[in-house]
């Protein structure tokens, strides 16, 4: 795909095409995975704080264990984005990860919160297609 500037109707250098197109799904993805992870952490303080928003009806355990589960999986998700974003390889198969066990403890919550759980686990899916489809986008291409 040719990308063309709109001033002067030239095409545009291979290496600012590229970051042209990298910088729509898998931008979107970091921004979704750490807004995931964010609310995630939230998540797990108001269930660790028996908040009364969270009912009590999960499939296994107690409140207080998905509760310290959530959060501490929403950090790992905080800090997954973020490295994705600033290019780090590993951060993106740590992403991928999260994304999709992110998405089944969501089934898993689903009981406590239905609509809630169903909408972060479809923001999951497309975090988990943003960073498959794109992140070769993100390494420099060897010639």
């Amino acid at each position: 795909m040719s990308f063309v500037s709109r001033a002067d109707a030239q095409p545009l250098p291979e290496s600012v095409a590229r970051e042209v197109e990298r910088t729509t799904w898998l931008d979107l993805a970091c921004v979704m995975l750490v807004l995931i992870g964010a609310l995630n952490v939230i998540d797990g303080i108001a269930a660790v704080g028996d908040s009364a928003y969270v009912a009590d009806r999960l499939l296994f355990a107690n409140l207080g264990a998905w509760g310290w589960l959530v959060l501490v999986w929403g950090v790992i998700q905080l800090c997954a984005g973020v490295a994705v974003y600033r290019g780090a390889v590993w951060g993106a198969a740590v992403a991928v990860v999260t994304a999709f066990f992110n998405a089944i403890l969501q089934l898993s919550w689903v009981s406590t919160n239905p609509i809630w759980s169903l909408t972060i686990l479809a923001l999951d899916v497309l975090v988990i297609y943003g960073l498959v489809a794109r992140v070769g986008l993100r390494r420099p291409r060897a010639r």
